[in-house]
């Protein structure tokens, strides 16, 4: 294991069944914490839990979470309490992306992208809040995205919900430091992710172009950044978004370095 400065810690991560979620409960399994794995797709978080039982002993537990909805949202949190005996750690990485044209956009779409990506940070960041209060203190991680600050035609609601993240992050970071709750966001480039697979597949050339180190993410990448900022020798950051996108677009032309 680690440091055991997160050992025997209890956390919860939403959309955990695969991609970054999955890396960043293996990562902290790995550190010695109890993770609730928390996703809508209740059999496939099952599996997920079952695939990481046989290095973590008792330490997994799956729970399906539906972050739109308050009632789905307090049980898991229950259940952490009950099964761990107390909550420490709140990762909101449960995301959707959908692609459309402002124009055509439907207020169905909107509502949906915006309730789970946005909302759903909000609920289950609200949800923990007064149970990591009574404990002294916790850590809250929201995931955003490249997206927010260079948003692409066709992903308006998308990029809108994770620049809003942003914003609270920053503005729950400074309300929550007098109760020792840190919160930061981790925002991915291109990962290599079931998410991405159609946009590598498709736009892989001309994405790497853009990208400074000519690699796209991986979930570990995110994973080990999740450890530290959990950990306390993250103490004296809060309300910081970390770019995690092998430093696409931090300049205007990246491939020239390369050509």
């Amino acid at each position: 294991m680690g440091n055991n400065q997160l050992d025997g810690k209890a956390a919860i991560i939403t959309g955990a069944v695969q991609g970054i979620g999955y890396a960043i409960a293996e990562k902290l399994l790995h550190e010695g914490v109890k993770v609730l794995l928390a996703d809508v797709q209740g059999e496939a978080v099952e599996d997920a839990a079952d695939r990481l039982q046989d290095s973590s002993g008792e330490r997994v537990k799956p729970c399906r979470l539906d972050v739109s909805d308050r009632e789905s949202i307090e049980n898991t949190v229950n259940t952490c309490i009950e099964v761990f005996g107390g909550i420490d750690i709140l990762v909101n990485n449960a995301g959707i992306v959908s692609r459309g044209k402002v124009a055509e956009l439907s207020l169905e779409s909107w509502n949906g992208i915006l309730g789970v990506n946005l909302t759903g940070t909000l609920l289950c960041s609200q949800a923990v809040i007064p149970r990591m209060k009574s404990r002294g203190g916790g850590v809250i991680l929201n995931a955003s995205s490249f997206s927010a600050g260079l948003p692409d035609i066709n992903l308006a609601a998308y990029s809108v919900s994770k620049a809003g993240i942003e914003v609270l992050t920053r503005v729950m970071a400074a309300e929550l430091a007098p109760h020792g709750i840190r919160v930061n966001a981790y925002s991915p480039g291109v990962t290599r992710t079931p998410m991405t697979r159609d946009l590598i597949e498709s736009r892989g050339e001309e994405k790497l172009r853009h990208i400074s180190l000519k690699r796209f993410g991986t979930p570990e990448d995110i994973g080990e950044l999740a450890v530290f900022l959990c950990s306390e020798r993250s103490s004296y950051i809060t309300g910081a978004v970390f770019n995690v996108d092998g430093g696409t677009m931090i300049v205007e032309h990246p491939w020239k370095a390369w050509d």
